[in-house]
């Protein structure tokens, strides 16, 4: 078999209700290579972690809650694929793989709002504070 992986995806199928509602679907298939894209985002999430150790507390909570995000997808999907894998009804249904992209576009999202929102009030504040603090006398 010589066809690539982009010619054996179909649009039509991703769509179709009565493949999204089957709840026990083929183990064999392309929701492999889902495994490598969650196990990516563990690894991503590890190295976000490596890299924020020594931030300030505002930017370390921004990183926090990516970090929550990568972590969540990447056990979740790779649970799920495990399912998937094993033939397990319901579990490894591509119903709960759309619930879990779902979640990720809504949780995504939300710490998009924030780093837009509410992170630059924070650093505003910080910056505020410090330059306040720097004409403050300190303990010795």
């Amino acid at each position: 078999m010589n066809t690539s992986f982009f010619n054996q995806l179909d649009i039509r199928k991703i769509f179709d209700p009565a493949r999204i509602l089957e709840s026990t679907p083929n183990p064999e298939g392309l929701y492999q290579y889902l495994s490598i894209v969650f196990g990516l985002f563990l690894i991503i999430a590890l190295i976000i972690i490596l890299v924020t150790k020594k931030q300030k507390q505002i930017f370390r909570n921004y990183f926090n809650r990516i970090v929550n995000l990568l972590l969540f997808a990447g056990l979740a999907g790779l649970v799920l694929v495990f399912c998937r894998w094993q033939g397990i009804p319901y579990l490894g249904s591509r119903l709960m793989m759309y619930i879990l992209i779902l979640i990720l576009i809504i949780w995504a999202s939300y710490i998009i709002w924030y780093r837009l929102t509410v992170l630059p009030k924070k650093i505003a504040e910080l910056k505020n504070k410090e330059r306040f603090e720097k004409y403050l006398p300190r303990k010795r």
